[in-house]
């Protein structure tokens, strides 16, 4: 798994809202199921708390993130 504070990128699990929302006392925007990845497309699922993030933010941090692994 690699993370940021607010992040957590889970490669080898799926996270779904139900496991997310069992795990409150973590912030964070968790991201699993990469289903594709190509020079131009990807593809993942996320599950966060919409209300803590700030979703521009986000937009810009995440595509960095995705694009670097």
């Amino acid at each position: 798994m690699k993370a940021e504070n607010w992040l957590n990128f889970n490669e080898n699990s799926v996270i779904t809202a139900v496991k997310n929302g069992e795990n409150e006392e973590q912030n964070a925007l968790e991201i699993s199921q990469l289903l594709a990845k190509s020079e131009q497309e990807v593809q993942f699922w996320t599950v966060a708390d919409e209300q803590r993030f700030s979703l521009a933010f986000l937009a810009v941090k995440l595509l960095k993130l995705v694009l670097a692994y």
